[in-house]
């Protein structure tokens, strides 16, 4: 096994535990033993199916062969897919015996997805040099490690703003809807993230799959969270009003849209940077606060 498959099945192991201890006075022992299982399980099948999916061209291009599809062994997972299936296994798998256990289940899994999703993505750092930024000036704390060069080390930032999240996902004034806080802290983090990153894994053009498919969750997130007060369409418009902001960042970020004031141009970046947190920040606030006003 390599570097990479003994650091990702540690950190299952580790999350598979703390979802254990979390829902040991919640959950028959039985279902919770089940419920690790079938997400790992399903969490790996769907991570695969999902980067085959994103990479489809290649694996039946002549160049590629579509029986690689099953050898886990030559890599390409996505953590994306990973997510989905554990979420997919929470809802419909765990708790055979009741709806309640499903649903403790889901409430516990969201936080520990957030930290299972900040562990993976330093690993992609450490084992396979991947989720790398722009060159930076000189090596640092912020840079990544080894013959990369001075690149900045988009996966040390990302893990720690999952470990934020993570830690105000656990504040007792998001009790009663952890799990799509959770999911909703999740796919923000990771849509802005994903932007910092100057790699190339999981390309469509410019634009990284990956962000695509976690902002579609962070709007799921959103409507649920509106619908909780009966809001749905307002939910679904905050949505898309959201992505469509973030969809002008990117080509902004892309150098495709000049910043307003001369006097910002030698730091467009981050002034549009600044302005994608402010737009997360916002749809974050609304939807919480749709999901506070119903309990």
């Amino acid at each position: 096994m390599t570097t990479y498959g003994l650091l990702l099945a540690g950190a299952m192991a580790l999350c598979g535990a703390a979802f254990l201890f979390a829902t040991s006075r919640t959950m028959e022992s039985a279902d919770a033993v089940f419920c690790v299982g079938a997400s790992m399980l399903l969490g790996l099948i769907c991570a695969r199916a999902v980067y085959c999916a994103t990479e489809g061209v290649f694996y039946f291009s002549e160049a590629g062969d579509w029986r690689t599809i099953f050898r886990l062994s030559d890599g390409g997972l996505s953590l994306f897919g990973g997510v989905l299936g554990a979420l997919i296994s929470c809802r419909w798998l765990a708790g055979p015996r009741s709806r309640r256990g499903a649903q403790t289940a889901l409430r516990t899994a969201g936080p520990v997805l957030l930290l299972l999703c900040a562990a993976c993505r330093y690993i992609e750092v450490f084992a396979l040099r991947l989720n790398f930024g722009d060159y930076m000036d000189a090596p640092s704390v912020w840079t990544v490690p080894g013959d990369l060069g001075p690149r900045l080390n988009t996966g040390l930032i990302e893990s720690l703003l999952l470990f934020f999240a993570l830690a105000v996902c656990l504040l007792p004034a998001f009790r009663d809807r952890r799990a799509l806080t959770a999911l909703l802290f999740l796919g923000l983090t990771e849509t802005f993230s994903i932007s910092l990153r100057a790699d190339s894994y999981l390309m469509w053009g410019f634009v990284h799959a990956e962000q695509l498919y976690f902002y579609l969750l962070a709007a799921a997130a959103v409507i649920l969270l509106f619908r909780r007060k009966g809001r749905t369409l307002w939910g679904v418009a905050c949505a898309v009003l959201g992505g469509g902001a973030i969809v002008f960042l990117e080509f902004a970020l892309d150098g495709r849209v000049l910043v307003p004031f001369d006097f910002l141009k030698a730091s467009a970046d981050l002034f549009w940077y600044a302005l994608f947190l402010l737009v997360e920040a916002a749809l974050a606030v609304a939807a919480l606060r749709q999901g506070r006003e119903s309990a």
